[in-house]
This record gives C-alpha cells, sequence and structure tokens, in this order.
C-alpha cells in the first residue's frame, strides 16, 4: 500500500476516461418529435462502418431501429442485458459480421458489450449520468481506434444535465455548439 495515496473523485475519472483524441464528440440538435429524422440524418453521415445508436429504454431501441430499417438503414435492436454470453453471441451476429450496420441498445446493454469497429455511437437520449456517457465514449475509442460520439440534445432536455455535458465537452477540450452553451445557462 502507498504511503500517499492518490484520491481520485467519480468526475475526474469521467473526464479521464473521456480524454480520447482520436474520438471526435459532437453535439446534434433536434426538436422534440424530430429526433428519428434528424436521427437518420446523423447515422447517414461519415463517419463509414458499424454505428452504435444509445437510447433510454428497451421499448425505445425497438422502436428506433424499426423506424431506421423504415428508412432503409440495416439497424438490429439489441436491449438484452440479462442474456447468457452464447445467447448474446447469437443476437449480435448480425452486427458483427457487419450486415446490421446499426446497432440499436441501452445503456445497461452496452456497459456488457466487447465490440470492435465501431467507429459512431449516437446517444438517441442523453445519457442519464456522466459515467455512461464515458461508457460510450469507450466504446467508440475501444483499442485506439478513431471515431465520433455524437449526442442528440433536444428543447425537452433537463438543463442540468446539458450543463454538466458541456462542462465535460469544455474540460475535454472538444468543441461546444453556442446553443449547447446558451441552452445549458438557461437553468
Amino acid at each position: 500500500m502507498r504511503a500517499d495515496p492518490v484520491h481520485v473523485t467519480a468526475p475526474a475519472a469521467w473526464r479521464a476516461a473521456c480524454v480520447r483524441p482520436l474520438v471526435e464528440q459532437r453535439l446534434e440538435f433536434a426538436e422534440e418529435g424530430r429526433q428519428q429524422p434528424r436521427l437518420a440524418e446523423v447515422v447517414g453521415k461519415p463517419p463509414p462502418g458499424l454505428c452504435v445508436v444509445v437510447c433510454a429504454s428497451r421499448r425505445r431501441c425497438e422502436m428506433v431501429a424499426f423506424a431506421l430499417q423504415g428508412e432503409g438503414v440495416e439497424a438490429l435492436a439489441f436491449a438484452h442485458e440479462k442474456m447468457k454470453p452464447k445467447e448474446r453471441h447469437a443476437a449480435l451476429e448480425p452486427f458483427t459480421a457487419a450486415r446490421a450496420r446499426v446497432l440499436v441498445t441501452t445503456d445497461a446493454a452496452l456497459r456488457g458489450l466487447e465490440l470492435r469497429r465501431v467507429h459512431h455511437v449516437v446517444g438517441f437520449d442523453m445519457p442519464p449520468t456522466m459515467e455512461a456517457y464515458a461508457d460510450r465514449m469507450q466504446c467508440v475509442g475501444c483499442a485506439g481506434h478513431t471515431g465520433v460520439l455524437t449526442t442528440m440534445v433536444t428543447d425537452q432536455v433537463r438543463r442540468d444535465a446539458l450543463a454538466e455535458l458541456v462542462e465535460l465537452l469544455r474540460a475535454t477540450r472538444a468543441d461546444v455548439p453556442r446553443w449547447a452553451e446558451g441552452m445549458a445557462r438557461a437553468l
């Protein structure tokens, strides 16, 4: 045991986890009720390759995946964090084999996944905690790969959650759009 232990606060740990120079962090605005069409645009933008969309609930995952499929996007809903490893592997096979380009999941299910070659993670819903945001970052920045982490923000967002995210983005020297700073200040 060290004579001079180092104490790390949770927010400092999240900031450290979010400093990934190879991962570009973006915020995208969409009015409440217009997220789905905006998501189709965001998923269609570069970077090419595999994409993970993170939603707040299992039901929302299924609705988002279904809507993306209706727009011609090969999307797979996966929100079953309690599956056995073999079942999870079988359920994810279309995504890991790149037959489905987009995996729609929850933060809870994402935490237990080891995904390779993910180039884009889109938070369809704001992360419930900064720890969840760090998990999303880890997914796209796995094994030193480059990629993009996009968080969608609506006009119905909790201002304190947005303020915390804006603070984190500033601390990690990511670009923060003016509209996001304005919304975060309007507490």
